[in-house]
């Protein structure tokens, strides 16, 4: 996944014959790739034997106020409106995570936003920003792993998921990029109704944060 500083521009708007959709987004490729099963894919390297523990979503108490509207979290305010991209929505797509110290794949009502960080703020700060809103809504960061610092673990996994695809790692944002600045933070909001899953990802100059609306099945 591109991370590398875009171009200043309008804001992209979505046709309006989709679905208003949220986090993970233009010059980025599709998200689409085959299922894995549902316990998702186990990290096949280094992980030691408590972070290699499967991944338990019923773990994670549910959220006990309603989820406000979709993408339930709005831009920091100190985004100027020109550095504001809607890169892609979709009514229903996928998404390749970690979650826990394994890759889980989760599908429903998707939109990726990028920006640009404003000149004087941090990548740290922006994260902090979607750090401190979804936690307000109840949710928990559950990536045990960062495809910077576990490298081979995370590697092995998704070449394991996506044999037949060798661009698999760059394609899910699951790669070392930017000379040790790039940052990956999985969150998810558990309610009776739907989970809502967040990726927030930066780099020197760039966030992009992925939201997925997955429906719970009856």
């Amino acid at each position: 996944m591109n991370l590398d500083r875009p171009r200043r521009g309008p804001v992209h708007r979505a046709s309006s014959t989709m679905v208003a959709c949220w986090l993970l987004v233009a010059t980025v490729p599709s998200l689409a790739s085959p299922a894995p099963s549902p316990a998702g894919a186990p990290l096949l390297a280094a992980a030691s034997s408590s972070s290699a523990a499967a991944f338990d979503l019923a773990a994670i108490p549910l959220a006990q106020s309603p989820l406000p509207a979709f993408p339930f979290v709005d831009w920091p305010a100190s985004v100027p409106a020109e550095e504001r991209s809607v890169e892609r929505e979709a009514s229903l797509d996928e998404m390749t995570v970690i979650a826990g110290a394994q890759l889980l794949t989760v599908e429903g009502r998707l939109e990726r936003r990028r920006f640009s960080i404003p000149d004087g703020k941090s990548p740290l700060e922006m994260r902090r920003h979607y750090r401190d809103h979804i936690k307000a809504l109840g949710g928990v960061q559950v990536n045990r792993l960062q495809p910077i610092n576990d490298v081979a673990t995370v590697t092995a996994a998704v070449q394991a998921l996506f044999p037949a695809d060798a661009n698999a790692a760059v394609r899910l944002g699951l790669h070392s990029y930017d000379e040790g600045q790039y940052q990956y933070e999985v969150y998810v909001v558990r309610t009776e109704k739907a989970n809502a899953w967040f990726v927030v990802q930066s780099s020197t100059y760039t966030v992009i944060v992925t939201t997925v609306e997955a429906p719970i099945e009856p």
